[in-house]
């Protein structure tokens, strides 16, 4: 994508080293957090109707957040040199501040689920292409981040 090697295997495995204990890390943290999410939800189910709509919409929002967040985050360890909790932070921020480019990838991401369940064969391919784009729709808004980053830089000095 930012067009520095021409290689594949020496920097997929390279990447794939540098980025992996970090999205490992945050791969179980996902999965926590969705397994806890679907419990709450489980639990919330069995509640009455006040209690229930009230804490239903208070899982609803804290969904919204984690999903708003999810979009950037691991093109953001990719992209960036940062601690876990850096790129969650920014990657909730990323997801505020371009809102309609997060949207734009939860729109794609959910066309590719679509696709996926009415033709299971892609399951072979979906995923990759999937993370390919998403990263593309991240890359340019960092890219607009680095280049506003840049000005601000020249305006100060």
């Amino acid at each position: 994508m930012m067009k520095k090697d021409s290689a594949v295997f020496v920097p997929f495995f390279r990447f794939f080293k540098d980025n992996f204990k970090q999205s490992f890390i945050l791969g179980i943290i996902v999965f926590v957090f969705s397994y806890v999410f679907y419990i709450d939800f489980m639990l919330i189910s069995t509640l009455g109707n006040v209690m229930q709509n009230l804490l239903l919409a208070s899982l609803f929002l804290i969904a919204l957040i984690g999903t708003l967040t999810f979009i950037y985050i691991f093109p953001m360890i990719v992209h960036y040199k940062l601690t876990l909790w850096a790129a969650i932070k920014n990657s909730f921020f990323f997801s505020i501040k371009y809102f309609p480019t997060t949207l734009l990838s939860i729109i794609f991401i959910g066309l590719m689920v679509v696709v996926l369940s009415y033709m299971p064969v892609t399951f072979l391919m979906i995923f990759s292409f999937m993370a390919y784009v998403v990263f593309l729709i991240c890359y340019s808004r960092f890219h607009k981040e680095g280049e506003l980053a840049k000005k601000h830089q020249l305006a100060q000095e």
